[in-house]
């Protein structure tokens, strides 16, 4: 499969909450391959104040930050804001506990570091094809095609 051309965020936002500039670099040449508008929140406390004017289709966090971690900032998203949008955590693949503790915060994923193309393309369809990936506490987003 060609990578390069399966755009399966085409018209959608992908935000990404980061403390780390490489993860920036890292991330953001990929959404742009696979079709995301990416919007960059910087630290998590940034973008819990951006989320309901960005609206964004999945989330990626950084699972290491200060102030607000990306368990913490997940759990927060997921109890006071009701949000059920797909939330992936990026984690060093050296921290045994980084999926137990995403997953019990609400994460949907977790995508280990370091990763491919290929890694994040996956982690996307799988997080993306759960029916509660299309109900946001936004409201629906509309089906490809024009479906009703």
């Amino acid at each position: 499969m060609d990578y390069k051309q399966d755009k399966i965020l085409a018209g959608r936002k992908a935000m990404l909450a980061y403390q780390s500039r490489s993860l920036r670099d890292l991330l953001t040449p990929i959404f742009k391959q696979i079709g995301a508008e990416t919007v960059l929140a910087g630290p998590a406390l940034e973008m819990l104040k951006q989320i309901e004017l960005a609206k964004p289709d999945i989330i990626f966090c950084e699972y290491q930050m200060d102030t607000l971690d990306g368990p913490a900032f997940v759990s927060q998203l997921r109890r006071e804001f009701q949000l059920k949008t797909p939330a992936i955590l990026v984690a060093d693949c050296q921290d045994g506990e980084a999926p137990m503790k995403s997953r019990a915060a609400g994460a949907n994923e977790v995508l280990a570091m370091p990763f491919s193309v290929q890694d994040v393309t996956a982690i996307v369809k799988r997080a993306l094809d759960r029916p509660e990936a299309h109900v946001l506490r936004f409201g629906p987003r509309p089906k490809p095609d024009g479906q009703p």
